[in-house]
């Protein structure tokens, strides 16, 4: 297997900011996981960038968004997004319907499906 077989662009699509995050926590805005990305050699220290379509809570129109999560400080949060990534990899996979939420003081997905 070649590199371009693995490769996973971290760019594409705007990023959610701080603002933005809250406001899909508190609406319980569904978004459609695409891709759960390892980024460990960047700025911010060691993260996961999740991949997901969203509508927009302006317009509702359909948009590519990522967010940047940092790794191992909430354990809910690492075991989900390592097994979202690990799931996503697989070739029958589909895309995974989730929900931010705020658990105490984090941020972490929920099932948008379930009430």
């Amino acid at each position: 297997m070649g590199f371009w077989d693995e490769y996973q662009d971290i760019g594409g699509g705007s990023w959610l900011s701080a603002e933005e995050k809250q406001v899909f926590a508190e609406n319980g805005i569904p978004l459609t996981i695409t891709a759960v990305i390892d980024d460990d050699g960047n700025k911010y220290g060691p993260r996961y960038v999740v991949k997901f379509t969203a509508p927009d809570p302006e317009t509702g129109e359909e948009e590519e968004r990522s967010v940047g999560l940092q790794k191992d400080t909430v354990e809910s949060r690492d075991r989900f997004l390592k097994q979202a990534q690990g799931y996503l990899a697989g070739d029958e996979s589909e895309p995974i319907v989730a929900k931010l939420a705020m658990v105490g003081r984090s941020y972490v997905f929920q099932n948008a499906e379930a009430e």
